[in-house]
């Protein structure tokens, strides 16, 4: 009855998340920790064959229910229901899942540092549950992060190993008895301000994502974002171009900088294209994108016409202005700075700043973010600038678009 018993609890987990079909490694592996341990483990398993049988026929049976699910819904007992979604088991995504500002496990969720680095006391301490703690938590760890969607949504943080901390308590428990083991109780106090610590960190950031005005992003945060707007109670609304931008230069930075004009359109000048005279920033023209006119003119030039290109930023700048907001960010408007290589199709970098998400509608607002020229460009590449309106079929109106070289003074 226990094998049994085994068996639908592991089916019941399976099928609420795939991925729980690991946990049948606990009982496999439950004592193991060398090679006589394993041989024992592989004797004790040839001899109780029937309880096996007993564990997959409870796996089975709680199995039944996901299938009678997929046959009723789709008219097959199989039926894979994340469409074309897959994992990426050759590249995944074990970084991003680590430490991404996205929602890197480490950055939401930091004191399961000390679960890391509690592998090492439990392997000293508690031998014979070390191998199962550690395989089970890096199994689970490269396949979730294999997912192609790694970040899983909108959720705060890594959400997909929330299970294992189960486990994961167990190398803590062995770090904290360490600690406080020692003659010196310093470690132990070092550890104690730093779980208080994260205890804070954690509160502050969950009150945050859940306040109401908060600015926090839950699915697409960057790293430049999170710094303007964690543990800040008033974030300003045109901060969300840094989920987008990732370079930002300060007025001390600035000041170091020769600021060298490259391009400014106002469209004034222009005769023929997608012109407006019934809202302008400067008279008596502006640029008008709307569903059947998606792109601006645009600045272009290979690197090598700049008057410098190493260790530089490009600055752009534009008015925009719209009556009607455009709710979906992927049909934004963008104001598009990218590098390319010559001769190809596609960049090798790119800011595609979205401008809906960033202003109220019904006034003009100046528009300007940095991008540094990348470390890897030849004097071949060619930058361009533009807005896209990114298949959106709402006006966006655009004037004085200016686009600036900024060089190191010597």
């Amino acid at each position: 009855l226990t094998a049994l018993g085994i068996g639908l609890v592991v089916g019941l987990m399976t099928i609420i998340r795939p991925i729980e079909l690991l946990s049948i490694l606990v009982p496999l592996l439950w004592g193991v920790y060398n090679k006589e341990t394993l041989l024992a483990k592989w004797q004790l398993i040839r001899e109780n064959w029937t309880h096996i049988g007993l564990l997959v026929l409870g796996m089975f049976l709680m199995g039944l229910i996901q299938m009678g699910y997929w046959k009723s819904y789709s008219g097959s007992w199989l039926y894979y229901s994340y469409g074309e979604f897959g994992f990426d088991w050759r590249s995944p995504h074990l970084w991003d899942g680590l430490v991404s500002f996205r929602k890197g496990w480490l950055i939401y969720t930091p004191v399961m540092i000390l679960s890391l680095i509690g592998f090492v006391p439990l392997y000293r301490r508690l031998r014979e549950r070390f191998a199962m703690v550690l395989i089970l938590f890096l199994l689970t760890f490269y396949i979730v992060f294999a997912w192609q969607v790694w970040w899983y949504g909108g959720s705060f943080g890594a959400r997909p190993l929330v299970q294992s901390y189960a486990l994961l308590s167990l190398p803590i428990a062995a770090l904290l008895s360490a600690a406080w083991e020692r003659k010196s109780k310093v470690w132990a106090i070092v550890l104690g301000v730093f779980i208080f610590l994260c205890i804070d960190l954690n509160l502050m950031m969950t009150w945050q994502a859940h306040a109401r005005n908060s600015g926090w992003e839950a699915e697409y945060m960057s790293q430049a974002y999170f710094f303007k707007i964690v543990a800040n109670p008033r974030p300003k609304k045109e901060d969300q171009k840094f989920l987008d931008v990732r370079d930002e230069l300060s007025e001390s930075d600035l000041e170091e900088m020769n600021i060298i004009p490259l391009y400014q359109n106002n469209f004034d000048q222009d005769t023929v294209g997608s012109l407006a005279t019934r809202k302008t920033f400067s008279p008596p023209q502006a640029w008008l994108l709307n569903g059947e006119n998606q792109f601006s003119p645009a600045f272009e030039s290979k690197l090598s016409e700049l008057p410098a290109y190493e260790d530089c930023f490009f600055r752009v700048k534009a008015q925009v202005y719209f009556e009607q907001m455009e709710w979906n960010i992927w049909n934004q408007g963008q104001f598009t700075t990218l590098f390319i290589r010559e001769g190809d199709t596609q960049p090798y970098r790119q800011t595609n700043c979205r401008i809906q998400r960033l202003y109220d509608p019904w006034a003009w607002h100046e528009l300007s973010y940095e991008m540094r020229v990348p470390a890897r460009a030849q004097p071949s590449d060619i930058v361009k600038v533009y807005f896209w309106n990114a298949g959106g079929q709402r006006e966006l109106f655009v004037d004085d678009m200016q686009v600036e070289l900024l060089q190191p003074k010597d």
